[in-house]
């Protein structure tokens, strides 16, 4: 009777212990959507918290979003839409590439896959245009603000140095929300 019990308990373990390694083995991990719900609506802020050139005209807002992700730009385009008036009209356009990048651009938004174009965005955009990243260190590399994540809860950061030599100015109001001021 010991003895049986005592193999019943040895396959017990063996088979607990099977189990508790084979959950310990690394599955390849899903890959995470990033939620890009409050992207637009701060970016929305940061519009009406900038001042742009004297010569630029804000009625009729071009939005560029440097993405390949679709929902990206679905979430843009609600904010546009719900945004919109009859003062201000706010288009989004979407690319891919540098070349298909309209020449006219008020504010870009270059998602974290893309930010490696950002040197080379920063100087076809040189005067008037908010850039808007999401990538460590960007403002280092041209970056007017960028979104960061500390302790998994989304912040941004602002260059104003970036920003006045675009020609524009940032509110005291948006630079007290920032984390980070240059």
């Amino acid at each position: 009777m010991k003895q049986v019990f005592m193999t019943r308990l040895g396959v017990a373990l063996i088979f607990g212990i099977g189990v508790l390694v084979a959950s310990m083995q690394p599955y390849p991990a899903q890959a995470q959507v990033k939620d890009y719900s409050f992207h637009p609506v701060l970016i929305y802020s940061f519009v009406r918290y900038i001042e742009w050139p004297e010569d630029k005209d804000v009625r009729d807002f071009d939005i560029g979003i440097y993405t390949s992700d679709r929902n990206v730009v679905l979430n843009f385009e609600k904010m546009a839409e719900s945004k919109s008036s009859s003062s201000q009209r706010f288009t989004i356009h979407q690319f891919t590439n540098m070349d298909q990048m309209p020449k006219d651009l008020d504010l870009i938004f270059i998602t974290e896959n893309y930010n490696s174009s950002l040197e080379e965005i920063t100087k076809r955009y040189a005067g008037g245009t908010l850039i808007v990243t999401e990538k460590a260190n960007a403002l280092d590399n041209g970056s007017c603000i960028n979104f960061v994540t500390r302790r998994g809860r989304p912040y941004f950061e602002i260059n104003t140095g970036e920003i006045r030599a675009r020609n524009m100015q940032v509110s005291q109001r948006l630079l007290d929300l920032s984390i980070n001021k240059r």
